[in-house]
């Protein structure tokens, strides 16, 4: 029996596409109206989806088109937080400043969500760095390694102050003291630690750098590739970082992001897509789906059975209309399939580790 697919959506922006407002006439402003943050995660909950993602790093510099902003991720999710009760939430943190702060930002959604808090580590990257390293990885490479090698330093001391400090012994909490060939923290844990266990965490990765920060330190990661084949390698490389490192965590999910503009039609869903791109020409950096629900089940089904990814988080185009059409098309096509498992509503945390929250 194949495991049922972990299922997520990425609200960032108004929807993956930088010319989703055109498209929709939606006003630029609603980007900043958290109540559409909250529908939107409430949307994915009645869907099944297990979790929602939210990223507020935006170009410093507005992009001519585009529009440009976000709310703070934290804040926004935590108040969707307060209006659910089963949806895990991931917001962007970057990982740069104080791992004293990031951990007890961590901890305290993951409180007031009731164990359904988590948090997405982000390599800080100015644009212009981001640019460079994009355009010529190989020039960039030793760049890239030291800001991961610095991520994977802030990432292991966030996970160091949530060991610190248990709710079972709240009144004795132990100091954190580290010192890397980047990061020297030292102190003591703000929150504690719930006793379901530490916020989740999950990474974004696209290369062997990221993998390997996502084999010591995630729970989930989040991969980009663009084929069954990509998929295959992807899954062995992952594989392969975990037992060299020696890994006691329990098993990672590997869900792979799509793209997606989803239509009844596939020469509806065509015409949205070239909609969007004479807007705005658009490269994802994951791969992009076009089509009807039942086609996009059959990717989804091709790129999950026989030890593919453990599941997917949806990149919606256009968020107002991509994503109703995932939960109002996509789930139920997924569901007659035995793709997503008889009763929606047991929490991520309980997925991945089998605890009750």
């Amino acid at each position: 029996m194949r495991t049922p697919l972990y299922l997520g959506a990425a609200l960032d922006g108004l929807g993956a596409h930088p010319a989703a407002w055109r498209l929709t006439g939606t006003p630029p402003e609603t980007l900043f109206d958290p109540e559409r943050v909250v529908s939107l995660t409430r949307l994915a909950e009645q869907g099944g989806l297990d979790l929602v993602t939210l990223d507020d790093q935006v170009p410093a510099t507005p992009e001519p088109g585009h529009a440009h902003g976000s709310l703070d991720a934290w804040l926004a999710l935590t108040l969707a937080a307060c209006r659910t009760s089963r949806i895990a939430l991931f917001p962007t943190g970057v990982a740069r400043g104080e791992p004293a702060v990031t951990a007890a930002r961590a901890v305290t959604l993951d409180r007031i969500a009731g164990g359904r808090g988590g948090w997405r580590p982000r390599v800080a990257l100015s644009d212009d760095e981001r640019r460079r390293a994009t355009a010529d990885p190989e020039r960039y490479a030793a760049f890239t390694e030291e800001r991961f090698a610095h991520a994977e330093e802030f990432v292991a001391s966030v996970a160091a102050f949530w060991d610190s400090r248990r709710e079972e012994s709240v009144l004795s909490s132990h100091a954190v003291d580290l010192s890397g060939d980047r990061l020297t923290v030292s102190g003591h844990a703000r929150v504690p630690t719930a006793s379901s266990g530490p916020p989740m965490t999950a990474v974004l990765a696209h290369f062997s750098t990221p993998f390997r920060l996502a084999a010591r330190h995630a729970d989930l990661v989040f991969v980009t590739p663009f084929s069954r084949t990509d998929v295959d390698a992807v899954r062995e490389e992952l594989d392969g970082l975990r037992a060299a490192l020696g890994s006691t965590r329990a098993p990672l999910a590997v869900l792979a992001d799509l793209d997606v503009v989803v239509a009844a039609t596939e020469s509806e869903a065509t015409a949205r897509r070239n909609r969007l791109d004479r807007w705005i020409p658009f490269t994802s950096d994951c791969a992009t789906f076009t089509g009807t629900p039942e086609q996009l089940a059959d990717l989804m089904e091709e790129w999950h059975r026989d030890g593919g990814v453990d599941g997917f988080r949806i990149r919606p185009s256009v968020l107002s209309d991509d994503l109703t059409a995932v939960v109002e098309a996509v789930v139920p096509c997924l569901r007659k399939r035995g793709l997503l498992g008889e009763n929606p509503g047991i929490p991520l945390r309980s997925r991945l580790f089998g605890a009750s929250v």
